[in-house]
């Protein structure tokens, strides 16, 4: 939930993959650059070509996205989601993740609120499914960010709705973020009680445990309580060493102290599978 790789395996689902394409065609060799052979670079550039000719098929806005994200290029991945809107009307769940995730990783509080505006707006309009991930994936980004009125109104839009059960965990930990990253104290008590060593933690998965640790562990670090971000951290990862939130968690608080040096293995298991309230963190210390 909430990671970078799950965007691109994704996208196996909702880009054709070149079936029934004639092999010359642009799009399926940008396709296969970037699935089967991994060079978002070359991809990248035949997809451009092929929307030069072609700018309204979403598959290739699409490809054109994953390809600028996987090479870092963080305002060319937004600008690139939101022509892909245009091409699509902001109506696909796909484009509209992948809109708010960019503008997250530029560090845009304004675009993140915007973007998970047009969340709200796709939801209310039942253009698309899955509306409760969404909003609550959008809301946790704009909090993050201070974007608390468009974080909270995507939050709201979240009521009456069913909450399917493998999320449920991970919705009431992002909602416990967002009210932390808004305000309210009840989003640290929330997170607090879920990750002390007693029967509640017994409750959670053990992904739902370390990302709801990795946040609030992340949340010392901001508010300089970094002996209490430090215990949570080695507690957790006593259990869970290779977990990729715990990981680049520790990561950066390493680079904070003045030992990036140290980082490099905590940073390969972060890589990818952290979530992105971590990985915001994580890229500029790996630089």
């Amino acid at each position: 939930f909430l990671t970078m790789s799950a965007t691109a395996f994704d996208a196996v689902d909702f880009i054709g993959g070149g079936e029934g394409a004639d092999e010359d065609d642009e799009l399926t060799q940008a396709q296969d650059s970037y699935f089967v052979s991994g060079d978002a670079s070359g991809a990248a550039a035949l997809v451009r070509r092929y929307l030069a000719a072609n700018p309204g098929n979403g598959e290739a806005h699409a490809l054109l996205h994953l390809c600028l994200r996987d090479l870092g290029d963080n305002v060319g991945a937004l600008e690139s989601a939101l022509a892909w809107g245009r091409a699509l009307h902001d109506s696909s769940p796909q484009q509209l993740r992948a809109r708010a995730e960019a503008a997250y990783l530029c560090g845009d509080a304004c675009a993140t609120g915007e973007a998970a505006a047009a969340v709200v707006a796709a939801c209310k309009a039942e253009a698309v499914g899955s509306s409760m991930y969404l909003l609550v994936h959008a809301a946790a980004l704009a909090a993050d960010l201070g974007a608390a009125d468009a974080a909270n109104a995507a939050l709201d839009a979240c009521q009456g709705q069913s909450i399917p059960d493998e999320y449920a965990d991970v919705i009431d930990i992002l909602s416990a973020w967002v009210d932390l990253r808004t305000g309210r104290e009840s989003g640290l008590e929330s997170l607090e009680k879920l990750v002390t060593p007693t029967a509640e933690e017994a409750n959670l998965g053990d992904d739902e445990l370390c990302l709801a640790a990795a946040l609030l562990a992340l949340h010392y670090t901001i508010t300089d309580k970094r002996n209490q971000a430090v215990a949570l951290i080695e507690r957790l990862r006593g259990r869970f060493p290779d977990d990729p939130n715990l990981c680049g968690v520790a990561a950066v608080q390493l680079v904070h102290d003045g030992k990036a040096s140290d980082a490099g293995v905590l940073f390969t298991k972060a890589k990818n599978g952290c979530n992105l309230l971590v990985r915001r963190r994580v890229m500029p210390c790996q630089k």
